[in-house]
């Protein structure tokens, strides 16, 4: 499958418009805000949760929540569930999420994670820069024995994820040093580059690569390698990667695997 119908470029630091500054003082709606943070509320591992609850979580009056609770549920981003009287995420929600997961990007990386998946048995995600994190919007499920667990919409440590180093190797100065300084590097495992100038370094090693490397810094047991996705006529900011199992095999094909992950990312970069 010839996929790659790009020319090289240098990866080298460019300013790019898509990184996100903290919202100034005074600028957002605050009932909106409260809003959006029931609805954020819910994850993988809390699916429903009661009035109580996201009131507790939120430090919000129980009246307050409920009264957006009634409104987000009249919308259909919640709905509640008649046998526990907890609420969980609506139709409306999953609605509107679609039409970011069917974007351009979404669509045209398909027929390259295809690719990958096929050329190397790994498991294939898409992601994007969302703040100072990673988003899963896109994954391809490898065929070896053992998968990786990760699910569309979850987020990753920018820092401590193949995907996130990949990002920040693309950045200048300025919006690396905005988005570190939004809190410390959080050890992951005993692998997380957790000092700033080690991390810097490591980012230095992935421009000259064309990829990075992510070798157990996020969860035991697993590595993965990704690519920035570059383009300049669109301004999301995003990565290609590939998940396996460590182990002393996978570690020799790095290379391998590194540049089918530059050449299809390069490619990807091109169509959108």
């Amino acid at each position: 499958m010839a996929i790659a119908r790009t020319k090289s470029r240098a990866a080298s630091p460019r300013p790019r418009a898509a990184v996100d500054a903290p919202p100034k003082p005074g600028t957002l709606s605050q009932t909106v805000s409260r809003a959006l943070a029931i609805l954020r509320s819910f994850d993988r591992d809390r699916r429903e949760l009661g009035v109580t609850e996201i009131s507790q979580e939120l430090a919000l009056p129980k009246t307050i929540v409920f009264r957006l609770i009634q409104t987000l549920k009249e919308y259909d981003f919640l709905e509640q569930n008649l046998d526990n009287s907890k609420y969980r995420i609506g139709i409306g929600a999953f609605e509107i999420g679609n039409l970011f997961k069917s974007s351009t990007l979404e669509a045209e990386s398909a027929p390259f994670m295809r690719h990958l998946v096929d050329e190397t048995g790994h498991t294939a995600q898409l992601a994007v820069l969302h703040r100072n994190e990673m988003v899963i919007i896109a994954r391809m499920e490898g065929r070896g024995p053992v998968k990786y667990g990760v699910s569309v919409g979850e987020r990753r440590p920018i820092h401590s994820s193949a995907v996130g180093k990949a990002v920040l190797s693309i950045l200048n100065t300025e919006q690396i040093d905005r988005i570190l300084s939004q809190g410390p590097l959080k050890r992951m495992t005993a692998n997380t580059i957790t000092e700033r100038k080690a991390l810097l370094a490591d980012l230095v090693l992935t421009r000259e690569r064309g990829y990075s490397v992510n070798w157990e810094e996020n969860t035991i047991g697993v590595a993965s390698l990704a690519a920035p996705v570059s383009s300049r006529h669109s301004h999301t900011l995003a990565a290609l990667a590939l998940a396996f199992p460590a182990s002393a095999a996978a570690k020799k094909d790095l290379p391998k695997i590194g540049k089918l992950l530059s050449v299809a990312a390069k490619g990807l970069a091109a169509r959108i």
